[in-house]
């Protein structure tokens, strides 16, 4: 399981990463630079253990909407009743989104990457940094980026084995 400092020092390199941050420090999305992109934890600060890692991209893009991304697929705040929390992802990014001019929306991944029993979603998380980009466009094709990591075909084995690298 990643942690805050190693995440920060995977993604410092790319200039629109902003930071990491837990679901009760997101930053105010008017106070990021424009096409920002963030890690964000579903776990609150004070819980004490790590929770699941995403990425926020595109904060403050007037050209693209912002986007969440999760290694699971789950939409934004779709893991709270599982984590037992409370996180506020989908407010967040519907103020990030008109903010931006957007008028409240925002992109999230619809495919699942990683397996269930493995814990690489900090990895995934700063590939979506690395990237600046979800899996899948608008209509669902893969992005050239995303390539060396995950095919769409071969599962998330085949994609666990490739992000690690």
């Amino acid at each position: 399981m990643s942690d805050e400092d190693e995440l920060t020092r995977w993604c410092q390199k790319y200039p629109w990463f902003q930071g990491v941050y837990a679901s009760d420090e997101l930053p105010d999305p008017a106070s990021l630079p424009p096409g920002s992109a963030i890690i964000v934890n579903y776990v609150d600060r004070d819980a004490g253990t790590t929770g699941h890692w995403c990425a926020i991209l595109h904060v403050n893009d007037r050209t693209q909407r912002p986007a969440f991304f999760d290694s699971f697929a789950f939409q934004p705040d779709g893991l709270d009743q599982i984590l037992q929390t409370r996180t506020h992802f989908t407010p967040w990014l519907e103020r990030a989104s008109k903010l931006a001019g957007h008028h409240g929306e925002y992109d999230y991944n619809h495919e699942s990457l990683q397996c269930v029993e493995k814990d690489s979603c900090g990895h995934y998380s700063c590939w979506a940094i690395k990237v600046n980009c979800l899996p899948q466009n608008e209509n669902g094709v893969l992005r050239h980026a995303w390539l060396p990591v995950w095919d769409g075909r071969s599962g998330c084995e085949h994609a666990e084995r490739n992000i690690r690298r």
